[in-house]
């Protein structure tokens, strides 16, 4: 467990899983009960989405490239953002705190039924980016995107998770 997936086996997410995460992440606790998260699952429109998306963040890359080596040096591929993963989910709230801890919460029920996660951060720059992009995902009035799950089979089965930092804690 906690280790992103980079890549995907062919096949569908199962219903099943779907509706598992889903509600994972519909009781995830929120500031003041609020429960202001939507999930918007890309579905037929996620080539067209990830299309849209990349070419932003290869116009963005240009522009970056002269102040960030990293940015200069990554190779940004027509999947570059879904991984060619069968299901993507947009969560978006007003708030995002509330948003982060649902997703937190539909990673763990998606581990948990041998499925892959990653976040696609990227993806989310390019949303705020392009108002265009925001209205191709057509979020409720107020929100905003906040975290993007790529969800499938992965390809890889890691043995452990990775080399964690100590624990910092202070007692008072």
């Amino acid at each position: 467990a906690g280790r992103s997936i980079r890549g995907c086996k062919c096949g569908a997410v199962p219903y099943g899983a779907l509706e598992g995460g889903l509600s994972a992440g519909r009781i995830a606790p929120t500031a003041d009960n609020a429960q202001d998260m939507a999930y918007t699952g890309l579905g037929s429109q996620q080539e067209a989405i990830e299309r849209e998306g990349v070419g932003i963040f290869r116009r963005a890359q240009k522009l970056a490239s002269p102040v960030s080596d990293a940015v200069s040096k990554m190779e940004i591929t027509d999947n570059f953002f879904f991984k060619g993963a069968p299901l993507v989910i947009v969560v978006s709230s007003r708030s995002e705190v509330d948003a982060s801890l649902a997703s937190s919460y539909m990673e763990l029920m998606a581990e948990s039924l041998g499925l892959g996660v990653l976040y696609s951060g990227f993806f989310i720059v390019c949303t705020k980016l392009s108002a265009k992009l925001r209205g191709m995902l057509r979020l409720p009035d107020g929100h905003k995107a906040i975290t993007c799950l790529v969800v499938g089979h992965p390809d890889v089965e890691y043995q452990r998770t990775v080399p964690r930092k100590p624990l910092r804690k202070t007692v008072l």
